[in-house]
């Protein structure tokens, strides 16, 4: 049996922890790839009705 350890990469903006999905490299440079969930437009239109509502 074959135990493998994975190993989280994650990458920190703002004091919030994304985990890294790939690396770009643009130039030489390395550019982390984040896993950042995205809001709908219609999510976001929502929360704006209802704050402007109260």
């Amino acid at each position: 049996m074959d135990k493998t350890i994975e190993h989280k990469i994650v990458h920190t903006v703002n004091g919030h922890t994304f985990p890294v999905v790939g690396v770009l490299h643009v130039e030489g440079r390395p550019i982390p790839l984040l896993n950042i969930r995205m809001m709908s437009d219609e999510r976001e239109r929502e929360l704006a009705r209802k704050g402007a509502a109260v």
